[in-house]
Order: structure tokens, then sequence, then C-alpha cells
């Protein structure tokens, strides 16, 4: 899921952007988007580390407190590859916005005009930097796993585990918000299904499946929810079948 943050002190500015954000996403069918506003940098400096990192970030510049600069070099500390896109009232700033790297300068008012080839330019930029991979905000920084390798993730005290093929496991600083929504990106990859509340499993890495839980290829054992065996065996077969295996299984008969 494409993750987007506004930041403005200025609430009828955040409107503005929230309505042409809306109107360019309306076309965008295919995307899955989430939009996150924040009226001062102390409020979205609060809520960094607990939120989903994003991938876009527009950003007013001058705020009481910390601006949008500052705020740019501490997306920086842990979001290397975040598009900070800059709406300002005045041109003074740019050279400062070219040093945290900033993907675009918008001059406001913001309009149609000035904003939709910006965002056309860094859905762009998104895809050329890889489309199928997986945010994850650790200690350490914020990570891209490619989905690919992913084994499976689980859900636990509010931190994601996220468990990879070479046997590393990646864990997530605690996250106030639903595992669905965490994990909704990999979700819709076709190899991914989520057999239990908690889990959400790449099929590539099944070796057997029973009737209460999946046996992965390191024997790592994947509960399915009770009530939840017809729908995960059906989605299971067919995603064998479409590789063409019919796979393996024990349990119910088909």
């Amino acid at each position: 899921m494409l993750q987007i943050a506004i930041c403005d002190d200025n609430r009828d500015e955040i409107q503005i952007a929230k309505s042409l954000l809306y109107s360019y996403m309306e076309s965008k069918t295919d995307i899955a988007y989430h939009l996150q506003e924040y009226t001062s940098s102390e409020q979205f400096l609060a809520d960094l580390e607990t939120a989903p990192p994003c991938q876009i970030y527009l950003l007013d510049i001058m705020m009481p407190g910390q601006n949008g600069i500052d705020l740019g070099r501490v997306i920086r500390e842990t979001s290397p590859d975040a598009l900070l896109i800059y709406l300002s009232s005045s041109p003074d700033y740019a050279l400062d916005a070219f040093h945290v790297y900033a993907f675009q300068y918008v001059l406001k008012p913001v309009t149609r005009e000035k904003l939709f080839p910006v965002l056309t330019k860094a859905l762009a930029a998104l895809r050329e930097i890889d489309s199928d991979s997986f945010l994850l905000r650790t200690k350490t920084g914020t990570i891209r796993l490619e989905c690919a390798q992913i084994q499976y993730v689980e859900y636990l005290n509010h931190m994601v585990k996220v468990y990879m093929a070479d046997n590393r496991c990646y864990t997530s600083l605690t996250m106030r918000i639903r595992f669905d929504d965490i994990v909704a990106g990999l979700a819709e990859l076709p190899y991914f299904i989520k057999p239990h509340k908690s889990f959400l499993l790449n099929m590539n890495y099944v070796l057997t499946l029973q009737e209460h839980d999946f046996t992965l290829r390191d024997s790592t054992l994947i509960p399915i929810s009770r009530g939840n065996y017809a729908a995960v065996k059906k989605r299971y077969i067919d995603f064998m079948l479409a590789k063409g295996s019919c796979g393996k299984y024990d349990g119910r008969p088909l």
C-alpha cells in the first residue's frame, strides 16, 4: 500500500493538498493508498517511529518549532528512499531542500497544474526503486526487504517479525495499527496468504498443508485459524495449480 503523509501547520493548506491528492488518485484505481495528515512538526515526529514508513512526504517548510527541512533530515535518517515534496510559499529554502535530497519543490498556492505532474513523476520513481519490496521500520532504521525472499510475517505484541529465506529475522518497532494495514501491500501479492490473524505466509515456501497448519521447508509450522481451513486449502491448491504443481497436503481429502 502506498503511504503518503502531509505535514503543514495551516489547516486550509492541508485541505487544499488533500483535495488535490484525492482528485489525482481517483484515476489510479490500481493503487491502494493511505493518506495521513499532521498539523505540527511535533505531532509528525511523535508519530514517525510508530506509523508505517511513508513513500511520499508532502512537507510545509515554515512551521513553528522544527521546520520542514528539519523534518526532512529526521526522515532521511531512517528512510533514504522516501520522496520529499516540499510545499512552500517562498523559494528561499530551495537550496536547503536540495541538501535533504528533496524530490521536488512546489511553490504555493498549490494547484492541480503544479502538483499533478510531480505526483506522476513520484509514482514513476517509486516503481523504479522497486515495487516488489516491503518497508519495515526497525531500531536501526527503515529497511527494504524483497517480498519474494520473505517466508512469513508474524504479528506479536504490537510488533511485526519478518522471517526471510536466508534465516534472518527482522523485528519492527512497536506499531499501534492493525496487522492487516501493516501488511496490506504484501497481501495483495498472489503468493501470500493469511491463514491466521497473526500470520501472513509466502506459499512458495510451503512444504506441506495439514488440517491445522502449514509446514514450511525449514520445518516451521504456521497455524491455520479454526474454521478457515477450507478457504485456505482452496487458495493454496489454486496457487499451486497455477504454478504447474499440485503441491503437497495432508488432512481432509479434496
